[in-house]
């Protein structure tokens, strides 16, 4: 706990104590940091923050400036962990929802698969796979194939809307989550046309109540490049720093409670890096599916044998089975059954 006097009314930390502050955070290892001050925080931004850096500059020697200058704004967030900001005004503190406290857009990169454990938005993914392109995590090369699953919203609540850590309902497996233009979008950021709406909708609602039979799936190969008329921005694959790497962005409605058949095109895909772009996906149950079915675990050990031997390395048949065999309900009564027969 961070000692009462070394922080002002104002939350103004003074010079002498700025070192022995950042000790007590780091030796406390928190998981959760609240900051009750008004620091000058762009409250008006709150339903997108917190993010890894704030929207307004903070006042000098702040704690907020403090953690930034220190660089552990951006280390607390991409541990998992939470830091809150809530201002001591009344007028502005009173306008905030819970919902304006859940983290924003923290994602978590396991060396080839990157999810969300919050809350995500359309933008806060295409910033995170920026850093993650910039920083190297993904190779600018032809033999990079990024998969992006997007066309909805995640959930951390189960069928009977209790809060659940694992398998979390998305639009992987409720129709009322799915959302064609949330697909729309990531491809116009991404740079490549979008596939067609596979939902049919209530005649006077705009919800979706099935799914279309008579959608043909294109084949998984990458995307071409393709120039939405209303994009403001230069999409991803126009970017010189990223324009060799093959991407496909594939709309989930087309895999609605079908693990098998989306497994069976991810492996046709054959992706070196994939996305799920949604809320919560990280334990959602799309992640569970895929974990399920050995596909996340191919990926991860595809990804050190590139690192280890080669960039072409991947997995014999014999090692992909018996990640399937490894997959099956545990035999507890043999237990001890040797799974390399």
């Amino acid at each position: 706990m961070v000692e009462e006097n070394i922080c002002s009314l104002k939350g103004i930390v003074k010079e002498s104590d700025q070192d022995k502050l950042m000790e007590t955070v780091k030796k406390t290892d928190p998981s959760l940091i609240l900051l009750a001050y008004n620091h000058g925080v762009d409250f008006g931004n709150m339903p997108q923050f917190p993010m890894t850096d704030f929207y307004k500059e903070p006042p000098l020697n702040s704690v907020p400036w403090l953690l930034k200058q220190k660089g552990m704004v951006g280390e607390i967030l991409k541990s998992s962990k939470t830091l809150l900001t809530i201002s001591t005004t009344p007028a502005i503190s009173t306008t905030l929802t819970q919902d304006d406290y859940e983290p924003k857009n923290i994602w978590k990169l396991e060396s080839c698969i990157l999810s969300c454990t919050g809350t995500a938005t359309g933008n806060g993914l295409i910033r995170e796979l920026e850093e993650v392109l910039k920083e190297n995590k993904i190779e600018n090369k032809e033999d990079t194939r990024v998969m992006i699953l997007s066309g909805g919203h995640g959930d951390n609540k189960d069928e009977k809307n209790n809060m659940t850590p694992v398998g979390g309902l998305s639009c992987f497996s409720d129709l009322s989550m799915l959302e064609y233009k949330f697909y729309e979008d990531d491809c116009k950021r991404i740079g490549v046309a979008a596939e067609p709406d596979p939902c049919t909708y209530h005649p006077t609602e705009n919800t979706v109540t099935d799914i279309k039979q008579n959608v043909s799936l294109s084949k998984p190969e990458p995307m071409a490049p393709y120039a939405w008329p209303s994009s403001k921005e230069t999409p991803l694959m126009q970017d010189e720093r990223f324009n060799l790497i093959k991407f496909n962005v594939s709309n989930v409605g087309q895999f609605f409670k079908d693990p098998d058949g989306l497994v069976e095109y991810l492996t046709e895909y054959n992706p070196t890096f994939i996305i799920i772009g949604w809320s919560f996906s990280t334990n959602g149950d799309l992640s569970v599916a895929l974990r399920a079915r050995a596909f996340f675990s191919k990926m991860l050990l595809e990804f050190d044998l590139r690192s280890i031997k080669s960039p072409s390395a991947s997995l014999s048949d014999d090692q992909i089975k018996l990640l399937k065999k490894a997959d099956q309900p545990a035999d507890w009564a043999g237990h001890g059954k040797d799974l390399r027969k």
